[in-house]
């Protein structure tokens, strides 16, 4: 019986046993009921199984809406102290049906809503490539223009340095990548990052409007396909073992449409006669809710999905756990024991 299975045993023995002997102790509130949304499980010593936001690995609680309708967590509070059941309370949020809900116990008090990550292009992803020429149209970085005729090919793309899937003739001087996805409600979209590997200089759009450029010429201004990019050259860095560059884009000014968005991005070497190019972006998008069916937050991008943060932390020796209504009645209660480190009970 593995290490997991029987911390989950425990786990419910030691449930079972806290009700038989503090059931008077607990008697300013009433018993729980069957409730719309559970405590599903605790880690009480996580060093490396889940990070936040900050890249920290705090304790956490996951709730889980174990219904098909959504639950208004306004007000519910969360504990772990028997004599304060509302020593943190939720702000405004709505579990959405059958959602799971991570909630650190790290002591850091943060109400802002949770934010789902999802990697939507990362490496080795498809894309639209071209090598452009005179006769390229200004218009390829518009959602509607029509790329069908163009090639597709895996990223990263370029030559010289051995991070590429798609290899470019030597010498490129430029290269244009259009990638195609799909969203059905852009109101979701809380939050916007691009990561690029890349060498030596870029330009991003987003359905058509700028969002991100490095040594590249002037803001705001799209190069033309023969440009150079800046005489400092900069070193792609993933093939050496180190990150892509991160580009935070400003939320308010997303240009995210309903159904089909496209990022376009070109990207341009120094000169005709250097000795290698690389073009590999990543585009991941904060969600206000889960994604269905998701991919996921790509490593290389070093991000990690934000939630609540309760004022207090919980005792890997064991605790209690408490969740109650905005009404003052109990609707669960946990008790997980002592907890080996990145051990979870649930």
């Amino acid at each position: 019986m593995n290490q997991i299975m029987i911390s989950r045993i425990n786990a419910l023995i030691n449930k079972a046993v806290f009700f038989i002997l503090t059931i008077p102790a607990l008697s300013i509130l009433p018993l729980p009921a069957q409730s719309q949304v559970v405590i599903n499980e605790v880690m009480s010593s996580n060093g490396t199984a889940l990070y936040d936001e900050d890249g920290n690995a705090p304790d956490w609680i996951e709730l889980w809406n174990a219904t098909d309708a959504p639950f208004d967590l306004t007000g519910v509070g969360l504990s772990d102290d028997p004599a304060q059941p509302f020593k943190w309370r939720f702000p405004a949020y709505t579990m959405a049906p059958r959602q799971y809900l991570v909630v650190f116990a790290s002591d850091k008090n943060r109400l802002s809503p949770p934010l789902f990550y999802e990697t939507i292009l990362r490496r080795g992803d498809t894309c639209k490539y071209l090598v452009p020429n005179a006769s390229t149209p200004a218009m390829w970085r518009s959602v509607n223009f029509d790329d069908s005729s163009w090639p597709s090919g895996l990223t990263g793309f370029g030559y010289g340095d051995g991070d590429d899937a798609t290899l470019l003739p030597g010498g490129t001087l430029s290269v244009f990548i259009r990638k195609t996805f799909y969203l059905p409600d852009p109101s979701a979209v809380k939050d916007c990052w691009l990561h690029m590997d890349y060498d030596d200089g870029f330009v991003a759009y987003l359905n058509g409007k700028e969002i991100a450029r490095a040594h590249l010429g002037t803001p705001g201004v799209p190069p033309a396909w023969n440009a150079t990019a800046d005489a400092a050259t900069h070193e792609a860095v993933i093939y050496q073992g180190g990150m892509p560059d991160g580009f935070h884009v400003n939320p308010d000014s997303l240009l995210i449409l309903p159904g089909k968005n496209v990022l376009a991005i070109q990207v341009h070497n120094t000169s005709t006669g250097s000795s290698d190019m690389t073009a590999i972006p990543f585009l991941t998008l904060g969600f206000s809710t889960p994604v269905q069916q998701p991919r996921g937050i790509d490593s290389l991008t070093g991000l990690h999905n934000a939630s609540f943060h309760t004022n207090f932390k919980i005792s890997s020796d064991g605790d209690t756990i408490i969740l109650t209504s905005a009404g003052g009645v109990q609707m669960d209660i946990f008790m997980p024991g002592a907890l080996e480190r990145d051990i979870s009970a649930g």
